[in-house]
């Protein structure tokens, strides 16, 4: 326990210089997102914090290795990976790649993700390995997409990662992850609560393409090498990420029935309506905040009722958390 206190500090210290260092380069470089009709920030702010973030991450987690002695060539391969999709994305956000290179990008880092956890996916205890890799795949790719479009606001992605990092943490101890996830679940909680004072609104910095999308890649790679253990631990790695899972997918599914291009650009997330009816970033992701501690004790709670009745508690909280601060922006909506 006290090695992952002294990695956890580390990984917090050097993100928050780390991002001090690059938040400087980003401003004498005036690399800088501009405000416009779909952003929820009113100044100019340097994004490609995510660059400080995947380096934070990659070196906590090569530091834990060698501390231990150990080897893991998964790791390697994940990391490498990451490394790739970050520098892939920090292109998109200097020139808009499309979005059929974005998405073969994706695609090839989910290929590489599944072959290192051994050519088996999320369902691998319970579908044969064509469908198993199929929806695994597809899971992945959209959770990674998914964690991009809610990088919308100070603060939410930077502190979600920072809670799945620790729900990872917690669920290994419990026995219901793998205790190899720990050194990159310990980096990726460390390095986003070092972030995070950066990030928090008034945000300074933004995660960029650059954060999200590798960040969605790695928490997607904890979640599935723990839903492979098949039963509690699938379930629980269902329930921890069913805010982000929630808002993304139900926001999608109004967008394609109200006839809107999946594509587009937009500001129609529950938690960006919130913000823009008047609440502030902070308070929005201190609701998101409270959501995710109700799930994370549900994951636990695996172990001691029914999984599933779990999961269906966990999709009520998760529901009710869209819905609250949906009624609160279209509420005032109808009344502007």
């Amino acid at each position: 326990m006290h090695i992952i206190l002294i990695f956890t500090v580390f990984a917090a210290l050097l993100s928050f210089f780390a991002t001090q260092v690059l938040l400087n380069i980003l401003r004498h470089s005036a690399f800088l997102d501009y405000p416009n009709n779909r952003s929820s920030h009113a100044i100019p702010t340097p994004r490609g914090g995510g660059i400080a973030v995947i380096a934070t991450i990659t070196v906590t987690a090569i530091s834990w290795e060698i501390c231990f002695g150990k080897t893991n060539g998964n790791l390697s391969i994940m990391l490498c990976t990451t490394i790739a999709l970050s520098v892939i994305s920090f292109i998109n956000d200097l020139s808009n790649l499309t979005a059929s290179l974005r998405l073969i990008a994706h695609g090839i880092a989910v290929m590489v993700g599944l072959w290192s956890l051994g050519g088996r996916g999320a369902f691998g205890a319970y579908l044969p390995q064509i469908a198993d890799l199929t929806l695994s795949a597809i899971a992945w790719i959209w959770f990674i997409n998914l964690y991009n479009f809610m990088d919308g606001i100070d603060g939410i992605v930077a502190g979600e990662t920072a809670f799945l990092g620790f729900g990872i943490e917690s669920l290994a101890y419990l026995g219901l992850a793998p205790t190899s996830l720990v050194s990159l679940s310990v980096a990726i909680f460390g390095t986003s609560l070092g972030f995070l004072m950066w990030n928090w609104h008034q945000a300074k910095i933004f995660l960029g393409d650059s954060g999200s999308i590798p960040l969605g890649f790695m928490i997607g790679y904890l979640l599935i090498a723990t839903a492979k253990l098949g039963g509690p631990a699938l379930v629980a790695s269902l329930i921890l990420p069913l805010v982000f899972v929630v808002d993304s997918s139900l926001t999608l599914l109004r967008r394609v029935i109200q006839g809107n291009k999946m594509t587009a650009a937009h500001r129609e997330h529950a938690y960006q309506l919130a913000t823009q009816a008047g609440w502030s970033h902070d308070s929005v992701c201190l609701i998101v905040l409270a959501t995710n501690c109700i799930l994370m004790v549900l994951s636990w709670g695996v172990l001691l009722i029914n999984p599933l009745f779990s999961l269906f508690l966990g999709m009520i909280v998760a529901l009710g958390c869209f819905f609250f601060l949906l009624k609160i922006g279209t509420r005032a909506q109808r009344t502007a």
